[in-house]
């Protein structure tokens, strides 16, 4: 979709890049004097495919995407919105969900971490699959994603390995009392 003076998503309006099953949408942002925002209480409908193991190598058709065109510096306007996944996916690993012309000043109210990425405020995820949580990931130098654009990342659950360990080096590190 493209409009003269941008897009506004209403309240509990969806954006839903690949409608049934995966696919892309493309909001071409040249030539508008506008953005796109999402309004409180709106929210975007993502279907994931099959997570890829490496964020800087995600395989096309491997979850639905957004993608900007000809966009600039504060174009997409978040306000705290959810992505809802709808309880799909397969494994963990990382997800490729906007996809930006510019860089990370595309996106205004998204906060996140200037060297991992991680995002801590503007987004939300809900019903995935494949791990028990999930974080929203923004491209960076030091990350290995592409510049600007949002991942979702698919977290593991502690293998019981690692859990037994833990419990192991709790104990270990506990005193006993000593007795005269």
């Amino acid at each position: 979709p493209t409009g003269a003076n941008g897009i506004t998503v209403s309240a509990n309006g969806i954006i839903a890049p690949g409608a049934s099953g995966i696919g892309n949408l493309t909001i071409a942002l040249g030539g508008t004097s506008g953005n796109v925002t999402m309004l409180a209480d709106s929210s975007f409908k993502f279907d994931l495919g099959t997570a890829n193991a490496n964020i800087g190598t995600i395989a096309a058709g491997s979850s639905d995407l957004l993608v900007l065109t000809s966009d600039a510096a504060g174009d997409f306007v978040f306000n705290s919105n959810d992505i809802d996944f709808g309880s799909t996916g397969t494994g963990v690993g990382y997800y490729k969900l906007f996809d930006t012309d510019l860089n990370a000043t595309t996106w205004a109210n998204l906060t996140y971490d200037g060297t991992t990425g991680l995002v801590t405020s503007g987004l939300t995820a809900s019903n995935f699959t494949g791990g028990p949580s999930a974080n929203f990931i923004v491209g960076t130098a030091g990350n290995g994603g592409d510049l600007g654009d949002i991942y979702l990342n698919v977290i593991p659950e502690p293998s019981t390995a690692a859990l037994v360990l833990g419990i192991g080096l709790l104990l270990v590190g506990r005193r006993r009392p000593r007795h005269h």
